[in-house]
């Protein structure tokens, strides 16, 4: 699996790729304190109207992906 190091641009590519795996490699790399402010990041991306129809999905489909990890971690 391929690991994302501290590149932002990799980071956000991650999130927003609708792959669940790299979601979830680019999401261990945040500590918990970092975890929140992106998940609210995500949410208002989510529910912001002027965003490009694409964001909105991606954005949610990384909630969706993370918050099933979360409810069952490996």
């Amino acid at each position: 699996m391929a690991t994302y190091g501290f590149d932002l641009e990799e980071f956000w590519d991650a999130i927003f790729s609708e792959d669940a795996a790299r979601i979830i490699v680019a999401w261990q790399l945040l500590s918990v304190g970092e975890q929140e402010p992106v998940r609210e990041h995500l949410r208002r991306i989510l529910t912001d109207p002027e965003r490009v129809p694409a964001q909105r999905v991606a954005a949610g489909v990384a909630l969706r992906v993370i918050a099933e990890r979360e409810e069952n971690p490996l």
